[in-house]
């Protein structure tokens, strides 16, 4: 099961919590996190399971991929 790392983000009234940028399988040059938005503060622990974040979205957090390239 794979695990998440996410730290805070302070974008005005929203709470956003980010990934480290990682590169993707199929293209290292290709870069992708996952952002939690919250319109509340969030506590939350040092990684997430799968499960953990499904129980969030279910909470009204959103959750979105974001990508760049390098």
């Amino acid at each position: 099961m794979t695990n998440f790392h996410f730290q805070p983000v302070s974008v005005q009234n929203d709470h956003h919590y980010a990934t480290q940028w990682r590169s993707t399988a199929l293209d290292t040059r290709l870069q992708t996190r996952l952002i939690l938005r919250s319109p509340t503060p969030l506590t939350l622990p040092e990684t997430l399971s799968s499960a953990e974040i499904n129980r969030l979205r279910e909470q009204g957090v959103t959750l979105s991929n974001e990508f760049r390239t390098r």
